[in-house]
This record gives structure tokens, C-alpha cells and sequence, in this order.
């Protein structure tokens, strides 16, 4: 974007996702293509939105033949000024490009806007709380290593932040990452169901997950640093 913030990115490096084991036909699912490092003209479509998590692929119930594309993970960037580079044998060839809003969408550029940050605001928490999770689960092989190498009476203390730790990631335990960063990818696909602002409700259901979340934060920055 124009503050160099990187949105999206290809590489011939790419690999295709895995399709699911589902009771998905496979004549429903668009192609996968990867950018190619061979010489000659090619093609790859962006669909104008942020980079993609890495989850498993899910698709919606409204195929179409051949050409059901995975559900979104991510949002729809903003109309605006952008720049697409293109890195090859070391050089970077660069080229400006300008996304005009949907001239059917009669939403404001403000409307759009809080649209967008909101839903930002719901995909990088979402990242942050993939990225504890996975902090969680290292802590807790960390603990385990321990109890085999300790005296009984500091395994027990050991055991007791194993506990701590599982609850703070259990997704049966009431207040947990899991929980948020399920909560973030639901709020995520409501706001971007639609060209609108998001309603009042949405806002403060986002503003209530990210306080949520913080609280989260401080337990589990205060629960790592015991080992």
C-alpha cells in the first residue's frame, strides 16, 4: 500500500492447499495455480483481499461448477492507490495500481473505511491469538520436559501450571484463545458479508472480544514467566 505495508503476496515457492476429507465433489472446485518461474507470459488473479490464514479450506454452499473457490480468511482491501512489485532474478520491477470502489456499492468511503479497520482490527487479533496458542502449547511441552527431569515435590507446582496452561487455550474451559479467535473469525465473516458499515451491534461485539483478548494477554504474560 502507499505506507509500504505489504498486502498480498505469490510465489513460485507456493504450494497448493489441501483439500479437505469432506463430502466435497471435486468437479465443484475452481483449479489452484501457483505463479510460475518459467519463461514466457502468465497470468494470477488477485482477488483484492489481504493475505490468506493458514487454515484448512472450508467452501460454501454456493458452488458453482468447476469454480467454488475457498471461503475467504481474509478482507477486502480498501479502493485506493497501490503497487505491484515484481521480483525476478534479483531485480524489482514496480508498477502503480488503483482499485476503484464497486460503482453499484453506494456506501461511503468512510463507511468503507470503518468496514475496513473493524474488520482489521478482527484479523490481525485473530493472528495474535493463533500465534499465543501456539506459544501455549511450546510452555507446556517446556513444563512437561521438566517434570521428567525435577524433583517430586516441584513437579506438582509443574503440574499446576500445565493446568493453568490448558485453560487458557482449552476451548472447553469459559475464557480462552480458542474461544476469541473463534469469535474474531465469525465477527470477521459477518462484517464483510456486506458492502456496509457494520452495525452497531458488530462494533461492540468486536470492541468486547478485544477486551477479552487483553485480559487474556496479561494472564498469559504473567502465567510464562513461571517455569
Amino acid at each position: 500500500d502507499l505506507n509500504n505495508k505489504l498486502i498480498r503476496k505469490f510465489s513460485n515457492h507456493d504450494t497448493l492447499y489441501k483439500i479437505p476429507d469432506n463430502n466435497v465433489s471435486p468437479y465443484w472446485l475452481r483449479t489452484q495455480g501457483i505463479l510460475s518461474d518459467k519463461k514466457g507470459s502468465h497470468r494470477i488473479t488477485w482477488d483484492m483481499h489481504y493475505e490468506p490464514l493458514n487454515e484448512p479450506a472450508s467452501f460454501p454452499i454456493a458452488a458453482i461448477y468447476k469454480n467454488t473457490a475457498p471461503r475467504t480468511t481474509s478482507h477486502w482491501v480498501m479502493p485506493g492507490k497501490y503497487s505491484v512489485n515484481l521480483i525476478a532474478d534479483g531485480k524489482v520491477l514496480s508498477k502503480p495500481l488503483t482499485i476503484k470502489k464497486d460503482p453499484r456499492v453506494k456506501t461511503s468511503i468512510a463507511g468503507l473505511q470503518l468496514q475496513h479497520d473493524m474488520s482489521m482490527q478482527c484479523y490481525e487479533t485473530k493472528i495474535k491469538s493463533t500465534e499465543i496458542i501456539k506459544e501455549i502449547k511450546e510452555y507446556r511441552q517446556q513444563l512437561l520436559m521438566k517434570i521428567k527431569e525435577t524433583q517430586s515435590s516441584d513437579a506438582e507446582a509443574l503440574k499446576l501450571l500445565i493446568r493453568e496452561s490448558e485453560q487458557m487455550e482449552s476451548e472447553n474451559k469459559e475464557n480462552n484463545f480458542t474461544k476469541v479467535k473463534n469469535s474474531f473469525s465469525s465477527l470477521l465473516r459477518i462484517i464483510e458479508d456486506n458492502d456496509n458499515p457494520p452495525t452497531a451491534q458488530a462494533v461492540k461485539a468486536v470492541t468486547e472480544a478485544r477486551s477479552q483478548y487483553q485480559k487474556l494477554v496479561l494472564l498469559w504474560n504473567k502465567l510464562k514467566v513461571k517455569k
